[in-house]
């Protein structure tokens, strides 16, 4: 059972969520496969060693992919404000 008093804090967590996907696309999208954290799937290791050409263009699918499930902590946090509203 879900007690009104948890409703602002687990929105407030879902919204965080959704936020480190967003800044994960971003970062894709605007960052070049060289220059990724390593932590990143997708990162490329010494470019001229492999004579990998054309990696400075961003990995768009990727970064499609990483802010596709942002949606749905934002979807659940509207959920929970909206469908647990305090009575007046």
């Amino acid at each position: 059972m879900l007690l009104r008093s948890w409703i602002n804090p687990l929105c407030i967590a879902l919204c965080v969520i959704a936020a480190v996907f967003v800044v994960i696309g971003l970062v894709y999208f605007f960052v070049p496969p060289t220059h990724l954290p390593s932590f990143l799937p997708g990162h490329i290791h010494g470019a001229k060693r492999y004579k990998v050409h054309h990696v400075s263009h961003p990995g768009r699918k990727r970064a499609l992919l990483a802010m596709i499930p942002a949606a749905l902590p934002l979807a659940g946090a509207w959920w929970l404000r909206f469908r647990y509203s305090p009575l007046d």
